[in-house]
């Protein structure tokens, strides 16, 4: 027993001292083995955070198709001339007078309005065409416009443009034009019938004959733009450019004459022909633009956009006067003279000059127009930005 009681008591000893030497005592820190840990973990990659998504580029461009309306123009200033009076001769029973190319305008008007005056017969006069020659004689009528704009951003207020606007109204020449002309060609009519219808075979005609190309108005133009403000959707600006007109349009008048009498107690004729052309052309001018307007954003690549704009252009219009007098040979040949002085002469009979003798004219520029044109357009936009 007692030796039983021994052996209980070493054994409990035994686990004593093992559990004192496992134990670490207060202050003291218990190594670990770490290597293990760390091992484990090694084949697992470290957590990354999250990229984020890469800023859009901000667009630089801009393209617009754009439609809406664009007044016309009405005639402006510029600088008239008519040809040099004609060569003076004599008529044959002792008149002065002078060889002129056409009876509608410049010297061949004056001369049959003075002859009438001195002859006491001042109602008998022909209405000269000499004001539709001297002056601006064409509109451009209002009509639609459509256009083009490429715009390139160039800080958050300003941008550059190419702006290419057609005007689709027509060109017309004016009222008061048109009415001028037909009133020179009943005139001419009414006034040989009253010098000359009492002569036998006596007819006289006068007709007018218009035509006209019809065509657009280009306005091309570099611009800046300014934007009044950089926030919002809604954003105002202002414009202003300088570019060229471009005009290919022309009208084209015929005022034609015909007179014929027998003279000579009825047995020799005398048969001339008086024919005016005028033509009416315009072309290219330098141009300036003023305006501004609203765009507005619908998205980030899209937009809507209001204009209004004022064109300013030089007028580059001009008239050219064109005249062909013919005198018909007739049989018996003759000469007849009226005075007083300017005298007025008919004659078929060689080594006698007709009044209506001077030469052929072509092409003489009577207006160059040279004053300012200001045309308003007002256009609704979508634009695109790349």
């Amino acid at each position: 027993m007692s030796r039983l009681s021994n052996v209980f008591v070493g054994v409990a000893i035994g686990a004593f001292v093992s559990t004192a030497f496992a134990v670490p005592a207060a202050g003291q820190s218990l190594a670990v083995d770490t290597s293990r840990l760390q091992d484990s973990k090694a084949g697992q990659p470290s957590p990354q955070p999250q990229a984020r998504p890469a800023a859009q580029p901000k667009a630089k461009w801009e393209i617009e198709g754009r439609g809406g309306l664009m007044t016309g123009y009405s005639p402006g200033g510029g600088v008239g001339k008519l040809p040099d009076p004609g060569t003076s001769f004599v008529t044959f029973n002792g008149f002065a007078s002078r060889q002129i190319s056409s009876w509608y305008f410049g010297d061949g008007a004056l001369l049959f309005n003075q002859f009438n005056v001195n002859g006491g017969t001042a109602n008998i006069k022909i209405t000269p065409l000499d004001p539709v020659l001297n002056a601006s004689s064409t509109s451009r009528q209002a009509g639609g416009a459509i256009g083009v704009r490429v715009a390139r951003t160039l800080t958050d207020r300003v941008s550059v443009e190419f702006d290419f606007d057609a005007n689709l109204g027509s060109m017309a020449l004016s009222d008061a034009t048109t009415t001028a002309i037909q009133a020179s060609s009943n005139s001419f009519r009414s006034a040989w019938q009253l010098g000359l219808g009492g002569f036998a075979g006596f007819s006289d005609s006068s007709t007018v004959t218009m035509s006209s190309t019809h065509g657009a108005q280009m306005l091309v133009m570099g611009a800046v733009s300014y934007d009044l403000t950089t926030k919002g959707r809604l954003r105002p600006f202002v414009t202003g450019g300088v570019g060229m007109s471009i005009e290919s349009e022309d009208a084209l008048v015929t005022v034609a004459g015909h007179d014929t009498f027998l003279s000579a107690g009825g047995v020799a004729p005398k048969n001339e022909s008086d024919t005016v052309t005028v033509h009416y052309t315009t072309g290219n001018a330098l141009a300036f633009v003023v305006g501004g307007g609203v765009k507005r954003d619908i998205s980030a690549r899209a937009g809507i956009r209001v204009d209004a704009r004022v064109f300013l252009s030089q007028d580059p219009s001009q008239i050219s006067v064109s005249a062909n007098p013919v005198v018909a040979p007739g049989s018996p040949s003759s000469v007849l003279a009226f005075g007083p002085a300017p005298g007025l002469q008919f004659s078929t009979l060689a080594g006698f000059n007709s009044t209506l003798s001077g030469p052929a004219i072509t092409d003489f520029q009577s207006f160059t127009g040279s004053g300012m044109r200001a045309q308003f357009v007002l256009t609704f936009g979508y634009f695109r930005r790349f």
